[in-house]
This record gives structure tokens, sequence and C-alpha cells, in this order.
């Protein structure tokens, strides 16, 4: 299964979004960029075959992803609608003795929460050692995983495309602006009705995890949206 990583304190706004709204957005950025001036399609698309001569013909099959309007160049998206992926997070591996009532080895994650993963008689299939330390979250295995979701859209724009209710669901709050070192005295209900405050921080955060593809700069981007699911 595919996954999806996060900074530490992106992680913890898409959390909230998560539980908040029931679903939650990612934007990731279109590589290769094409031409500012380039206009793109997205949808189905017919994709072009070479053959043995270096003939283009056209494929028998679409897929999906974007495209340039004389269908010469094209991207697929890493994610597509209805994929599950499970959620990276600093994770390690701990002996439970002192928190529960049994020998077993369990996942102590980033938030001190505690879940048994093996029992005591199947520790011998458990070859990970016991961490003094959190382990990186970029080399998090699907079976330590707590959290999954699954793929519910997937749409191209522009990064300034971006909406205030998209914001909200990209875990913009007064806790990402307390995050940036911005105070506000507003409550959280009148925070999320400023539409401007809402898309200006998310301009700050953008920057601060693509500092070579800048709001300012207006990249494209794929829209993804999803949502937990249960395992």
């Amino acid at each position: 299964m595919k996954s999806f990583l996060f900074r530490k304190d992106v992680l913890e706004l898409k959390l909230r979004a998560l539980e908040k709204y029931g679903e939650a957005q990612t934007r990731r950025l279109l590589k290769p960029q094409p031409h500012s001036e380039e206009h793109l399609e997205y949808g189905e698309y017919t994709p072009a075959l070479v053959d043995k001569d270096g003939n283009q013909y056209p494929a028998d099959y679409t897929v999906f992803g974007a495209y340039t309007s004389d269908g010469e160049y094209a991207w697929k998206p890493r994610y597509i609608i209805g994929e599950e992926r499970y959620i990276k997070e600093a994770w390690r591996v701990i002996n439970a003795i002192g928190k529960t009532n049994t020998n077993d080895f369990g996942i102590e994650y980033l938030s001190g929460e505690h879940e048994v993963i093996w029992w005591t008689d199947n520790a011998g299939k458990f070859d990970y050692p016991i961490d003094e330390k959190l382990r990186s979250p970029l080399f998090m295995p699907e079976w330590a995983a707590r959290k999954f979701a699954i793929v519910t859209d997937v749409r191209l724009q522009r990064l300034q495309e971006i909406t205030p209710d998209d914001c909200l669901r990209e875990g913009v709050s007064k806790k990402l602006a307390t995050y940036l070192g911005i105070s506000t005295a507003e409550s959280e209900e009148e925070f999320a009705f400023d539409g401007s405050k809402l898309r200006r921080l998310y301009a700050n955060l953008w920057d601060s995890l693509k500092p070579a593809y800048t709001w300012d700069s207006n990249p494209f981007v794929w829209e993804i949206e999803f949502k937990r699911i249960e395992r």
C-alpha cells in the first residue's frame, strides 16, 4: 500500500482537518512544471504510443491525468481516486511492560499514544529492536501504521485557485497561525470566516514547504482530497 507523508506540523494540521470536517486536502506540485503560459486540461485522455519505427499512434485505452491542449505532453498523477493509503508518522517499538499488564511489544507514536501490535506468543516473529528514540516517518512500514485514508478526488489547478473552504481542509486554523508566529484574538469560528486571512496563511505555509515554487509563482498543482478509513 502507498502512503501519505507530511512534515510533522503539517500532519497535525491534516489530522485536525480530518477530525473537524471528515475530509482533508493536500496539494502536490505538478512535475515538471509546464511553461507559465501553457494551457492544461485534465481528465481521461488517450496516450500516444511509439512503435518500433519511432512512429506515434493512439493507444486503445485511456488514463487519467493532465495534458496540453495539443496533446503533445501529459502528466499522470501519483494519486488515484479510490486508492487507499496509510499515513506515515514518527514511531518507535517499545516493550509494553509498565504500560499494560502484559509483556507485549507495541508501537509508540509521536503523540505518546500506545498501541499493541504483537502478542507475547508471537514475539519471535518480531525482528525490530526496542527503540530509545522515535524512528523517522519516512521509513515507516505499513504494518506499523494506525491511520489510513482513501483518496476521494484529484483535480488539477493553479495554486492561487485555492478557496477559503479548501484552506480549512488543508488544515489552516488558529493553530497554524500560532505555528507561524501570528497572534489573533479571534475565536476559531470567526477566524474560519476570514477568507483572505486563510489564504494568506496557506500561502505562508506553502512557501515554507516549496521555497523554489512560491505562492507568487502560482505553479500548477494536484489538489488531492482524502478522508479517514478504518482498517
